[in-house]
C-alpha cells in the first residue's frame, strides 16, 4: 500500500498513467475556483494571445481555447494545446 501512495503522491509533480490522470482532475477540481478567477481577470480583448507554460492538468488552458483563438501552451509531456 506505502508503495501505491508513494506512486499516487510523485504523479502530483509530474502525472503519468492512470495516477496522472487522477492526480490531475484532482488539481483541476481543487484550483477550479482560482482558475475561473484569473480568466474573468485577464480581461482579454481580441487579438491578443496567450501563452502559459507548465500549465498542470490544462483545466484553464481548455477554457481559454474555448473561448478564444490564440491560445498556445507546452508542457514537459509535449502534450501542449493550441487554437
Amino acid at each position: 500500500m506505502k508503495k501505491v501512495l508513494e506512486t499516487f503522491k510523485k504523479n502530483f509533480s509530474k502525472p503519468e498513467g492512470v495516477y496522472g490522470a487522477i492526480a490531475g482532475k484532482i488539481m483541476a477540481w481543487e484550483n477550479k475556483t482560482i482558475n475561473e478567477w484569473a480568466i474573468v481577470h485577464l480581461n482579454l480583448k481580441a487579438g491578443e494571445h496567450i501563452l502559459e507554460v507548465g500549465f498542470g492538468p490544462g483545466y484553464s488552458m481548455e477554457q481559454l481555447a474555448f473561448l478564444e483563438e490564440g491560445v498556445f501552451s507546452a508542457d514537459s509531456d509535449k502534450k501542449g494545446t493550441k487554437k
